[in-house]
């Protein structure tokens, strides 16, 4: 038996014309506040990234989803195979969630620090694409059983397992943005006073939040009733419709308004500060050196027990110092990684002659090909580490 899926049958009508009209709209104006952001919106905020895509998969999801809302409109004759349609604009609408969220994370982060995700963070984020893939999988089952004319008993499992798995996910999903609601209003006390366009912000994200939360509270109550009330399913995939069409599209206007103008990174104060600090850190790092090895005179310890000294992680600091510190750790470890294969030039510590007894000038450290030194006005170059050849290969 080939089931159902060259057979010919007719669409079922969500709504009317005025379903259509409303479909129209949202579609239009998510893609054109979608291109806008996109276009004028800074492109060298990595963090950001995230969040564009999930604005362009929301933008395919209403522009293919008010077609399939035309196509139900006019009662168009189809083949029953034409269910696999819907599941395939299930994909757009579950990452599109799942990267605006995520998106809206990394750029809430990037208004008070460089430094990358955690990993708590990044495992929230795995859990919510476990989800959303799990189900869509589901939903992908479902339809091929259904189109396969299958034991109805395989076909009621698979569709209590997906709506069990769409219902975690959208819980998750409320999870999940009532804590970045709290996060924004805890760390939005941090942003200083007199910098009024970050705190424009924060303001237009918190509306942006506030619209991601009723959407994602809706979407748990109609999801729970979905299968619990068949007999009015048409009525709850309308209301469904309307109600993420309705809060998508001030959710969309508040993101862009809560991204900077594009413009070159150097001028973020942020950026600006955090290079000042990294800095101070080398500074710090290369006097200490300078004073271990007396200005290159002694041999120079090992890079890994000597940048360890610096590796200190914070602790009992408030939230805008404790940044800054892990801003300073990222670079050492990044230096411990970078020189991890140098190794230190032995240094004769002989005695020196008795009329050597004023102290050197200052120096700086300099690295120059594959051997780190340390520049002196009066003694000239002394070198303290170089990178062995086996190292290279």
């Amino acid at each position: 038996m080939n089931g159902l899926w060259h057979e010919s049958t007719r669409t079922i009508a969500l709504g009317g014309l005025g379903l259509v009209v409303f479909d129209a709209i949202i579609a239009g104006l998510v893609t054109i506040t979608t291109c806008i952001t996109v276009v004028r919106r800074p492109k060298l905020w990595p963090q950001a990234l995230m969040l564009y895509v999930g604005m362009v998969f929301l933008s395919v999801f209403f522009i293919l989803h008010w077609v399939d809302i035309l196509i139900r409109y006019c009662r168009t004759p189809v083949l029953y195979n034409y269910i696999i349609f819907p599941a395939i604009l299930h994909i757009f609408r579950v990452f599109s969630d799942i990267y605006v969220v995520w998106g809206i994370r990394r750029v809430m982060r990037r208004y008070h620090s460089l430094r990358r995700e955690d990993t708590a963070s990044a495992a929230v984020f795995a859990l919510l694409v476990l989800l959303g893939v799990y189900q869509l999988c589901l939903l992908f089952a479902l339809d091929f059983t259904w189109l396969g004319f299958a034991d109805p008993g395989v076909i009621n499992e698979i569709s209590k397992d997906r709506s069990a798995f769409e219902v975690a996910f959208s819980a998750v999903m409320f999870i999940v943005v009532i804590h970045l609601a709290i996060l924004d209003e805890y760390k939005k006390r941090f942003i200083s006073h007199t910098n009024h366009y970050k705190i424009q912000l924060a303001e237009a994200m918190d509306t942006a939040l506030i619209f991601l939360l009723i959407r994602s509270f809706c979407e748990i109550v109609i999801v729970g009733q979905l299968n619990r009330s068949p007999g009015h399913l048409t009525a709850i995939l309308r209301a469904r419709d309307v109600v993420y069409g309705l809060f998508s599209l001030p959710l969309m206007i508040c993101i862009a308004c809560a991204l900077p103008e594009n413009a070159p990174e150097s001028h973020d104060p942020l950026v600006a500060l955090e290079e000042d600090e990294i800095d101070r850190l080398t500074n710090s790092i290369l006097q200490r050196l300078n004073e271990i090895t007396e200005n290159g005179r002694k041999t120079a310890p090992s890079m890994d027990s000597f940048l360890k000294a610096f590796e200190k992680y914070p602790k009992g600091i408030n939230y805008p110092a404790q940044m800054i510190e892990l801003v300073k750790l990222d670079e050492v470890r990044r230096l411990m990684y970078k020189y991890r294969k140098w190794t230190p030039i032995y240094k004769w510590e002989g005695p020196r002659p008795e009329s050597e007894t004023e102290t050197p000038p200052e120096s700086i450290g300099r690295m120059t090909g594959r051997t780190i030194r340390r520049v002196d006005a009066e003694d000239g170059t002394r070198e303290l580490y170089y990178l062995p050849v086996a190292a290279v290969a």
